[in-house]
C-alpha cells in the first residue's frame, strides 16, 4: 500500500524536477547535490509536524470574519512556515555551495528542495484520503481514492513558486551581489504571496476550484518558463571554452563527471529517497503520537 501511494505522489514531482534539470544546458548540477535539496525539502515536514504538536492552539485561532479565517490559514499558517523553511534550506545547503555557479543553479536548487517537501505532502495527503477505505478492505473504493487524490495533487504549486523564488535568489547572487539581502527578501516574498494566494483559491474557490487553480498555475508556469529562459542565456557556460576562465573551465569538466554513470547514480539515489521518505513518515508518526 504504502509504495504504491509513494509512487502516486513521488512519479509525478520526479518527471517535473527531471524537465527543470534537462532544462539546463549547459552545465548540469550534480545528482548529489539535488539529492540532499530533495531530501532537505522532505525533512522540512518534521519541524512543521513538531510546530504543530507543540502549538496547537495556533491553528486554532479564531476570527470573527471568516474571510480573516482564511487568509490566516492561506497565509500565517501555512504560507510564511513552510516558504521559510524552504528558503532556509536553499540559503543554508545550496547557495553555500561551489556548484551554484550560473544564475540557473537559483531555480533548480529552490525546485528540488520544495520537490522534496511536495512529495512528502502528496504523500500524507494520499495517504489521507485513501487509508481508511484499505483498512475496512473497501479495496475499490481505496483505488478511486487514491487516484482521486493523486490527480488533485499533480498541479505543482510548491514547485513554481519554489522556481519564481529561485529567480530572486539568482538574481541577488550573480546580477546584484550588493542587494543579495534584498532580493533574499523578494525570494522568500513571492513565494509566500503565491502560496497564499493559491491556497486562498482553495479555501474560497466553491465548485470552480480546479478551472480557478488551473488558469493561476498555467499562468504561473508561463512566468517561470520566460524567467528560467533568461537565466540560461545569462549562463557563463555559453561562452565558447576559449573564453572560459580557469574557474569556468573547472566548473565544466567537474560537472561533465555526473555524467558517466548516471543510471545507475539515479536508481541508487532513487532508492535511498525511498527510504528518507519513509523514515521521515516514521518520525512525523512517532512525534504526531506524543
Amino acid at each position: 500500500m504504502f509504495l504504491q501511494l509513494f509512487l502516486l505522489a513521488f512519479v509525478p514531482t520526479l518527471i517535473i524536477l527531471l524537465l527543470f534539470f534537462f532544462s539546463d544546458r549547459y552545465e548540469k548540477e550534480p545528482l548529489h547535490m539535488l539529492f540532499i535539496c530533495f531530501i532537505s525539502g522532505a525533512a522540512l515536514s518534521v519541524p512543521i509536524t513538531l510546530f504543530q504538536r507543540l502549538f496547537p492552539g495556533f491553528y486554532r485561532i479564531a476570527f470573527t470574519g471568516t474571510m480573516g479565517a482564511v487568509l490566516f490559514r492561506s497565509f500565517i499558517a501555512a504560507a510564511v512556515i513552510e516558504e521559510s523553511l524552504k528558503f532556509a534550506a536553499v540559503k543554508r545547503i545550496a547557495v553555500r555551495s561551489k556548484h551554484f555557479n550560473e544564475p540557473f543553479d537559483g531555480m533548480i536548487y529552490y525546485v528540488a528542495v520544495a520537490a522534496g517537501f511536495a512529495v512528502y505532502e502528496d504523500f500524507t495527503y494520499i495517504l489521507a484520503g485513501s487509508a481508511r477505505d484499505y483498512f475496512a478492505g473497501n479495496m475499490a473504493a481505496f483505488h478511486i481514492a487514491s487516484l482521486r487524490m493523486a490527480l488533485l495533487r499533480l498541479l505543482p504549486g510548491h514547485i513554481l513558486f519554489a522556481a519564481v523564488s529561485g529567480y530572486f535568489i539568482a538574481r541577488g547572487r550573480f546580477t546584484f551581489p550588493e542587494k543579495e539581502g534584498r532580493y533574499g527578501a523578494l525570494a522568500l516574498g513571492s513565494g509566500i504571496v503565491l502560496h497564499g494566494l493559491f491556497n486562498t483559491i482553495v479555501f474560497t474557490g466553491g465548485q470552480n476550484v480546479m478551472l480557478t487553480l488551473t488558469v493561476f498555475l498555467a499562468a504561473l508556469l508561463v512566468v517561470t518558463v520566460l524567467l528560467g529562459r533568461l537565466l540560461l542565456s545569462e549562463s557563463p557556460f555559453r561562452k565558447p571554452r576559449i573564453a572560459m576562465s580557469a574557474a569556468e573551465l573547472e566548473a565544466l569538466r567537474e560537472s561533465g563527471q555526473y555524467r558517466k554513470g548516471n543510471t545507475a547514480l539515479f536508481f541508487i539515489l532513487f532508492v535511498l529517497t525511498l527510504m528518507g521518505i519513509m523514515i521521515i513518515f516514521f518520525i512525523n508518526h512517532c512525534i504526531s503520537r506524543i
